[in-house]
């Protein structure tokens, strides 16, 4: 049966996956800040990909990671829909028959994600600047 003493280990390990993930990206921004840096105090040239990223790259990470969290999003719906609808909808003395449903959410949030992908994806990518 369900433990409800658990879900707020449930939150809380979420949050640390959160914050896991803006560390990271700001220990990699400040990795670039030092890197420019660097090149700027010996005089050496600063490639412009390194402060404005690289425009081809972008694109293509853009399409990538909008297939790759679509597809991630529709397996979480579907894992959700799947877990929840165990044959009965019963939690004690209450009956929670709309619980499969809240797998749709991120299951639709997933297609909408590989749609947009899928059309980013017929796009031209942006000339290279010189």
């Amino acid at each position: 049966m369900w433990d409800w003493n658990h879900v707020p280990i449930f939150w809380i390990v979420i949050g640390i996956i959160a914050v896991a993930g803006i560390i990271f990206r700001f220990l990699e921004q400040l990795s670039r800040d030092r890197t420019i840096r660097t090149l700027a105090e010996k005089g050496q040239a600063i490639p412009p990909e390194l402060v404005r990223g690289d425009v081809q790259n972008c694109c293509r990470r853009r399409y990538r990671g909008s297939l790759r969290g679509g597809l991630i999003l529709m397996a979480v719906g579907a894992g959700l829909t799947l877990m929840s609808w165990q044959g009965h909808s019963d939690f004690g003395d209450a009956h929670v028959y709309w619980l499969p449903g809240v797998g749709a959410i991120p299951f639709l949030i997933g297609v909408a994600l590989v749609i947009a992908g899928l059309l980013e994806r017929n796009q031209p990518l942006p000339p290279k600047s010189e």
